[in-house]
């Protein structure tokens, strides 16, 4: 399944779900995703949808 850009490190999209799972491993800037995909019944129409997500870094007992 093509994608643009590549997911940061330690995040994987499960091509058949589509959902994005796993843990980033760096932080990155805020960033716009372009996944396309296609309906089975209609081959030849796809559609793609771009949508920011914020990543909350985590804060640690230090913060």
């Amino acid at each position: 399944m093509r994608r643009s850009p590549s997911l940061p490190a330690g995040l994987v999209l499960d091509p058949q779900t589509c959902a994005i799972t796993g843990t980033p491993k760096v932080v990155s800037p805020a960033t716009i995703y372009t996944i396309p995909g296609s309906n089975a019944a209609v081959p030849h129409e796809s559609r793609s949808k771009s949508r920011p997500t914020p990543l909350h870094r985590r804060r640690d007992a230090h913060d």
